[in-house]
């Protein structure tokens, strides 16, 4: 049996996202279990092309989104390269597409195709467009490259896959996706790599950081984007330092609210 993973970034190619990850130990997994594996993904170099890494076939087709995947235009490129992986999917033996977000909408489109799971996670649909000043500019084109390419995903696909039993149910509520056909596969746990990072890392100290024994610390590890919540996050910071004069506040990540943030706690 060969199952074809579509999905818009990777790991370890296109960063160390919680998404990324988890499609990668999923088809680890799989591979583990003697099922035969390929994923595909858009180019992290300049040029397509394939690679194996820890056992798992790689194919990688233009183009490039990974610096857009987070922005508007991102979904144009999601929707190009879903272009791309129709055609390559349709000179390829396999039996099930399981497709990442919005990356199966054109090859769901084709009349005679294979099996195909949507694997919806909850900022694809739940996350609200980020109020910028090309706000309604950008609108038309977020109805119809997300919001409409989701419904279609949904009602196309042979099964719809999300995060957990509460995301199925609004599946069920918001898109009125069939019953029979939506399940949940909860995010799974790496105990091991949770623990190989804490042996790497016991030397690290509050004082080799520039803490103080007394500082109240907040660390967050995400993407700097609205549906993070990490605006939220910034302006609960500026009521607590005035009550914890002696709190701190580390941001580890990146995003297109960035610059936004920074000023934010400047």
């Amino acid at each position: 049996m060969k199952i074809v993973f579509s999905v818009k970034a990777i790991y370890p190619f296109h960063g160390y996202g919680g998404v990324e990850k988890y499609i990668f130990n999923l088809a680890k997994h799989l591979v583990a279990r003697g099922i035969n594996v390929e994923i595909v993904a858009p180019v992290y170099k300049k040029k397509p092309g394939k690679e194996t890494y820890e056992g798992i076939n790689y194919t990688f087709l233009a183009p490039k989104i990974s610096g857009f995947s987070d922005s508007s235009a991102g979904r144009i490129f999601e929707h190009i390269f879903g272009i791309q992986l129709s055609r390559y999917l349709s000179g390829i033996e396999f039996d099930v597409l399981h497709g990442v977000e919005l990356t199966p909408y054109v090859y769901l489109h084709r009349k005679k195709r294979n099996k195909t799971i949507f694997h919806l996670f909850y900022d694809t649909y739940r996350k609200k467009p980020f109020h910028d000043k090309m706000f309604w500019l950008k609108y038309p084109f977020i109805t119809l490259l997300k919001t409409n390419a989701v419904k279609y995903c949904i009602s196309k696909a042979d099964c719809v896959l999300t995060e957990t039993p509460k995301q199925t149910e609004e599946m069920l509520e918001i898109f009125n996706a069939a019953p029979g056909k939506t399940f949940d596969l909860p995010v799974g746990v790496n105990l091991k790599a949770i623990g190989d990072a804490v042996s790497r890392n016991r030397d690290i100290t509050r004082e080799k950081t520039g803490l103080k024994a007394g500082d109240f610390v907040i660390i967050s590890v995400n993407r700097i984007v609205p549906e993070k919540g990490i605006d939220y996050l910034a302006d609960a910071f500026v009521l607590l330092r005035k009550k914890l004069p002696g709190a701190r506040l580390i941001l580890i990540g990146a995003g297109y609210q960035e610059s936004a943030i920074i000023s934010k706690l400047k």
